[in-house]
């Protein structure tokens, strides 16, 4: 597999030449892989990850991001307890001021998954940990905060918080109310949630 190689950034930093360019490129290339149902792909470019070993500013990164496309895997054949295994206790190392700066340091998407499979899963009160920290270290996590709130009201009317519930389901309205037509339902959904009676618990999400 070859290699992208830039050249110098102008503003140089993490976005320039001290970018862990190589595993960027195999994790963005396996991430498509998987949209486009390339499992042989998916699994290659998760060994090429390894291969190439530790990013700089973010011991464990790596390795994690391997065990992510495996993951990916599992959770698109329905193994949500699977996809967890695979992803493991991965909890790479990362300097904070990387993560704030650099979309690739700061994992949004990884913590995104993994609450989303410890969801699937019932583990409600540590997939709500994970869907918290969406919004709360970089300003590259946003993407994910309305999916978070939309997720966290229906897990809290599901444990029987109708106040949590209410609180979240307005916050994820307030994000998304103009958003493009394609997620308006979405936003009606949330809006019924809402507006529903306290004894209408979620049969299934």
């Amino acid at each position: 597999m070859g290699h992208y190689r830039p050249g110098r950034c102008r503003s140089c930093g993490l976005w320039g030449r001290d970018r862990p360019w190589p595993q960027v490129q195999a994790h963005l290339l396996g991430l498509l892989s998987a949209e486009l149902g390339d499992t042989a792909a998916v699994l290659a470019y998760a060994a090429e990850l390894e291969r190439l070993g530790e990013a700089r500013d973010a011991r464990g990164l790596t390795p994690a991001l391997a065990w992510s496309l495996r993951a990916r895997i599992l959770a698109a054949e329905q193994r949500p307890a699977d996809a967890l295994r695979a992803l493991g206790e991965a909890h790479p190392e990362i300097w904070f001021g990387a993560t704030i700066s650099d979309p690739f340091y700061s994992q949004g998407r990884l913590r995104y998954v993994r609450a989303e499979l410890l969801r699937q899963v019932g583990h409600y009160h540590d997939a709500l940990r994970w869907y918290r920290s969406l919004g709360e270290n970089s300003p590259w996590d946003l993407v994910f905060l309305a999916p978070s709130h939309l997720r966290q009201g229906e897990i809290y009317e599901l444990l029987g918080d109708r106040a949590k519930a209410a609180e979240h389901y307005e916050r994820f309205i307030a994000l998304w109310r103009e958003a493009d037509p394609e997620f308006q339902p979405l936003v009606a959904r949330a809006q019924a949630r809402l507006a529903a009676p306290l004894c209408q618990a979620l049969a299934r999400f």
